[in-house]
Order: C-alpha cells, then sequence, then structure tokens
C-alpha cells in the first residue's frame, strides 16, 4: 500500500437499484429490491475501480438517500486530493471527520 499511489481523475456515485429474482424476508421486512450505492474511481493512470454500498435500512440507519450524500462528499474529498500513496489516502479518509469511517474497503482494479 505504501507504493501504490493514487492519483484521483475522477470519482462519482450513483444508484444501484436491482429488483431481486425472489423476495428476501428477514423478520418482519421484505425486500423485493437492492436500493444501493455504486462508487466509481478512475485513476489518472486510467485503472478503474468499482465499490459497492448495500443499504438494509430496516437493519441499520442509514438509507439510499443518505449514503448518496456521504458517497457524493467522500468522491468530492477524492477528487480534490494530491497524489497520495493508497495508505496515506485510506488514512486521511479513515481519520477525516467528514465521513462516515471506513472500516472495510474492497475493489477490483481493472
Amino acid at each position: 500500500m505504501e507504493t501504490f499511489t493514487v492519483d484521483v481523475y475522477r470519482a462519482e456515485n450513483r444508484p444501484l437499484n436491482v429488483p431481486l429474482i425472489a423476495p428476501f424476508t428477514i423478520a418482519s421486512s421484505r425486500l423485493e429490491m437492492v436500493e444501493n450505492v455504486a462508487v466509481r474511481i478512475e485513476l489518472s493512470n486510467g485503472s478503474v475501480g468499482w465499490g459497492e454500498a448495500p443499504i438494509l435500512p430496516f437493519v441499520t440507519a442509514e438509507d439510499q438517500k443518505t449514503a448518496m450524500a456521504k458517497a457524493s462528499e467522500a468522491c468530492a474529498f477524492l477528487r480534490r486530493c494530491p497524489s497520495l500513496t493508497l495508505g496515506s489516502m485510506l488514512e486521511d479518509i479513515g481519520n477525516s471527520d467528514e465521513f462516515f469511517k471506513v472500516t472495510t474497503i474492497s475493489s477490483q482494479i481493472s
């Protein structure tokens, strides 16, 4: 992480609304569609990574509107960041009071 440099060219989020093939039931809640948030990050070297924030409003306090707002803030932060090592960038995001704490990050760079 300390040798990979992150220079964000573009960062954006969008709603990810997907109907389920079969409804999902937990306790007294029934879910027929997921309303998640997708995040796309493009680096200046052309690498692209996608992430997803799953939203379960009947389990967590967040809904899609709140997650979209926080993802927009995080994307704006990434766009204005100088080029940093991956470790430094994750530390800056994790220590920032601007966002929710980053607990897990998974991405696939293509």
